[in-house]
């Protein structure tokens, strides 16, 4: 079965699901990832806050190396879609023209990497939390 998380960039909260579900190796299902506006990030392959805190929590071995940009077919070939906001899945269905197979939209805020970088390591945290807590209850209704 494959679960995929779609976010804005694939660079930071997609790319957190991804790893973390996937490490915990849940026997029948993979977890990949996606951005709507992968192909204009600016960050690179990941932000380096999701690296750092993939690499604090010893998972960052268990995501892509690189960003998608969301497709189609990327979309229509999953078993579950989890989209991190409501306008991700908008996007999907009004320009993608994507059937969205069974879906949930977990309001996953994203963060802003020109503030302090203090704030934004705790930020990247907080946001790993709520991902890790938004996956782990999913896992108990799969």
């Amino acid at each position: 079965m494959k679960i995929h998380f779609v976010c804005t960039n694939n660079t930071f909260r997609s790319r957190m699901a991804e790893a973390y579900f996937n490490s915990l190796k849940i026997k029948d299902w993979v977890a990949t990832s996606s951005g709507i506006d992968a192909v204009n990030n600016i960050e690179g392959a990941i932000a380096w806050d999701t690296k750092d805190t993939l690499q604090n929590h010893n998972i960052l071995e268990y995501t892509n190396k690189d960003w998608t940009q969301t497709t189609k077919e990327l979309i229509e070939d999953s078993d579950l879609v989890i989209f991190m906001e409501p306008t991700h899945a908008t996007y999907c269905e009004q320009t993608l023209h994507a059937k969205i197979p069974k879906h949930e939209i977990w309001n996953v805020i994203d963060t802003d990497i020109n503030k302090d970088k203090t704030i934004v390591v705790l930020e990247s945290e907080s946001t790993f939390q709520a991902v890790k807590k938004q996956v782990d209850a999913l896992i108990t209704r799969i």
